[in-house]
């Protein structure tokens, strides 16, 4: 059975387990699973983002040459899970002043003022645009001002996510 075959079904956390220990051997597997993100079929490709979250992190490093294809993947795709799955890959990855797209910081900013936002994707939003915007002061200035101006009543995850990220910004103002 060959992997978008085995991830046309419902899969449990051992299939992860063994997935990813193969792709530590093999990284072609890496590689196939981030083909198969673009799926046409949703099951498949939620299975697949699914796994990728679970990869070691220095496992995924190699492939920091997809983070435009996962960017441009989470701003467009439809599904509430593969777009938290995405961004979920993403927090992974390094960030640095040379790889920022601004359309995707956008979209972070838009999404964590979006009141339709899912509270999981709020709070990866928040992280990822303080991960882009921290190189840039006019961006992290944006920021800041954001969150200091959400009201007091969030859910937990964005609360939490707002919390980190203002420390680390008067960490290094």
């Amino acid at each position: 059975m060959n992997l978008a075959e085995q991830l046309n079904r419902r899969i449990d956390k051992k299939e992860i387990d063994e997935i990813c220990k193969i792709s530590q051997i093999d990284s072609s597997i890496i590689e196939s699973l981030f083909n198969i993100l673009n799926s046409s079929n949703l099951r498949i490709a939620e299975n697949a983002a699914w796994i990728l979250t679970h990869i070691k992190k220095e496992t995924l490093l190699p492939f920091e040459t997809k983070r435009r294809e996962l960017e441009k993947l989470a701003i467009n795709t439809t599904s509430t899970t593969l777009k938290r799955l995405i961004l979920s890959i993403l927090t992974r990855l390094q960030y640095s002043q040379n790889n920022i797209d601004a359309n995707f910081v956008d979209f972070c900013l838009g999404m964590i003022t979006n009141k339709n936002t899912t509270p999981g994707i709020a709070a990866l939003c928040i992280k990822l645009a303080y991960n882009q915007s921290r190189f840039f002061e006019p961006l992290n200035d944006e920021l800041l001002t954001l969150l200091s101006i959400m009201p007091d009543d969030l859910k937990p995850a964005v609360a939490s996510a707002r919390k980190n990220i203002l420390k680390k910004i008067k960490a290094t103002s």
